[in-house]
């Protein structure tokens, strides 16, 4: 069974200083441990690479992409995905809403099955989604 990894999970896994860390690099080892196939949007690649770029220096980056991003499956947003994901952000573009990376994952984990989220972030608890870590 696939999971899906938000960006704040990642930032959790990569940042010491994070509340989450342990929590997260524990969460982190078991799913590598385990085998669990590890899904993230390109969406969400760019925006942890850029969170990455702005919060951290560029050996956060570089372990992004180097030694993190290898381990998961990249599932690319096609034009539809995107439409979908747009519009679902539209619906409901306020302050403190979810982002368009965070509509395009939310729209990917339903199109694509997935049951299992690996995120930090709020808008994923609040969708209803199994979040593990």
């Amino acid at each position: 069974m696939s999971v899906c990894v938000d960006t704040s999970a990642i930032v959790a896994v990569l940042d010491a200083s994070d509340k989450r860390h342990s929590r997260a690099a524990v969460a982190w080892t078991d799913l590598v441990i385990g085998k669990r196939e590890m899904v993230i949007t390109s969406y969400a690649v760019v925006e942890t690479a850029a969170v990455l770029q702005a919060r951290y220096e560029p050996p956060a980056v570089r372990a992004f992409l180097e030694d993190l991003l290898p381990l998961m499956r990249v599932q690319w947003i096609d034009a539809a995905l995107h439409e979908a994901a747009a519009s679902m952000f539209l619906a409901c573009v306020s302050r403190g809403a979810p982002s368009l990376v965070d509509c395009a994952t939310f729209e990917s984990i339903r199109r694509y099955g997935i049951q299992e989220v690996f995120a930090y972030d709020k808008h994923f608890t609040d969708r209803g989604f199994n979040l593990i870590g």
